[in-house]
């Protein structure tokens, strides 16, 4: 029997009918998240292949840096009558002065354990004698002695103090200034390498390659 186009559909229908467009949404958000994840895998796997493949060839050209440099050291070492003993950083041109390479020391400051004791020791006598006499002087001081966050002294700041050792005659400031500069050593990490060339101006201009983390 033909069912009357006016006659209102039944529960089963509607039930039927909304399962469907359930059933549809549901298909449609799946198709939406297959897609966004296919493209999210692409772009991930790409862009890490590219970089992996960079970070390769800047390990490489570091490698190549370091025994190519290292001939020119020699080199260098061997010119002239007098050789001289070198720290290792030197700069070098090409033949028509537009491109410049630097080999540079990578060195790390490190203060042992009696760097503490020196450090207190001044900053104990500058509490004692200073501190009321002169304000601003302390702060500036003890400022000098404060420590970065990799809990180290600084090197900068500490030689002022070290160059200022005969500004008191306390003993403590002088036992202190001693025990810095024992405990103080300077540990080779290895060559840093700068690039430079010359632009359109004439004017040098730095290639960023940056070659500490590898």
């Amino acid at each position: 029997m033909k069912k009357n186009e006016n006659q209102e559909p039944t529960i089963e229908e509607l039930e039927e009918m909304l399962a469907k467009k359930k059933a549809d949404k549901r298909n449609a958000q799946e198709r939406e998240r297959k897609r966004y994840e296919k493209e999210k895998d692409y772009v991930a796997n790409n862009i890490f292949s590219l970089a992996k493949q960079a970070s390769e060839f800047m390990a490489d050209v570091k490698k190549t840096c370091g025994v190519e440099m290292n001939k020119m050291a020699a080199e260098l070492e061997n010119y002239g009558k007098f050789p001289v003993k070198s720290k290792g950083g030197f700069s070098i041109d090409n033949a028509a002065k537009t491109v410049r390479i630097t080999r540079t020391r990578d060195t790390q400051p490190h203060w042992d354990e009696r760097s503490e004791k020196g450090a207190q020791l001044i900053k104990d006598f500058l509490a004692d004698s200073i501190k009321k006499k002169d304000k601003d002087g302390y702060e500036m001081l003890m400022e000098l002695l404060t420590k970065n966050e990799a809990g180290q002294l600084e090197y900068s700041r500490v030689m002022v103090i070290l160059q200022s050792e005969d500004r008191f005659s306390d003993a403590r400031w002088h036992e202190g200034i001693k025990l810095l500069k024992e405990s103080y050593s300077i540990h080779m990490k290895g060559f840093g390498y700068r690039f430079k060339f010359k632009n359109a101006n004439g004017n040098w201009e730095t290639l960023d390659m940056n070659f500490s983390s590898l």
